[in-house]
């Protein structure tokens, strides 16, 4: 236990459903920062009907782990607050100090982590840090530009805050780990067809979705790459798509790239 320095012990958690394609990559690139790894699966999606996710389990099940840090809670939670604050009592339980926030679609450099959280651990009066985020559309070898202006909270301490609605965290303090140290790369729209429309049936935004999305921006966008506006809530936070240089990846996704973009 603390790996970074005595006395701080890093959970890193991983709410899912039935979400698996990059789940592997998400976990390989931030096995090695976190003290634990904890696995939420809900039985049911945040939003439409429940499919059989039991190859999400399984592949959950077969991730390398060496150092025996996975614990894998399975129950019901209606939403994604009840789902993620459950997993902030658990680790609390366990007697970890700090979370970290990994969904299953989010990579990171590895190298990089250990100086990102140093950099957080070294100014405690800050409850909760945040990441800027590099989105992908279609594959690793597309992203949105410019990046996203949500900066996602990945990092924050036990007993200083809770998840208010969706991924939003409630803290007594709020800062942003600067790029320098920490990159979030963001796969959740780097996925083929099929899976786009499961995501967009289950995901906690369902229900505020730009009418006919699908057709009219991602299946478009095929024959199409200067359409924009292309988020399917906010239309404005993608802005535009762009071809990904390897060289801005992290190591775990360039043989991704070099292949095609999709594992």
């Amino acid at each position: 236990m603390g790996k970074l320095r005595n006395g701080t012990s890093i959970a890193a958690m991983m709410h899912v459903y039935h979400d698996d394609i990059w789940l592997p990559f998400a976990y390989s690139s931030t096995y090695e920062t976190a003290d634990a790894y904890y696995f939420i699966v809900n039985s049911v999606p945040w939003h439409g009907s429940a499919t059989d996710n039991s190859s999400t389990l399984k592949v959950i099940e077969a991730l390398p782990d060496p150092e025996n840090k996975k614990k894998i809670l399975k129950g019901y939670w209606p939403d994604e607050v009840a789902q993620r604050n459950f997993a902030i009592d658990s680790i609390s339980q366990d007697l970890h100090s700090h979370v970290f926030i990994v969904d299953a679609d989010e990579i990171y450099q590895s190298a990089t982590l250990p100086q990102a959280f140093s950099y957080a651990l070294d100014r405690p009066e800050v409850g909760c840090w945040h990441t800027k985020m590099v989105t992908y559309w279609k594959s690793a070898r597309y992203r949105v530009d410019p990046i996203e202006p949500f900066d996602p909270p990945i990092f924050f301490e036990i007993g200083r805050g809770s998840f208010v609605e969706a991924r939003n965290i409630l803290a007594d303090a709020h800062e942003l780990i600067p790029p320098e140290h920490i990159l979030c790369h963001h796969m959740s729209y780097a996925r083929p067809n099929e899976l786009i429309k499961r995501k967009l049936s289950h995901f906690s935004h369902a229900l505020q979705l730009v009418p006919n999305w699908y057709e009219d921006k991602w299946l478009a966008w095929d024959s199409n790459h200067a359409l924009e506006d292309l988020h399917p809530v906010m239309p404005e936070q993608f802005k535009r798509i762009v071809e990904v240089q390897p060289e801005i990846l992290p190591k775990i996704l360039v043989p991704i790239w070099e292949r095609g973009g999709l594992p």
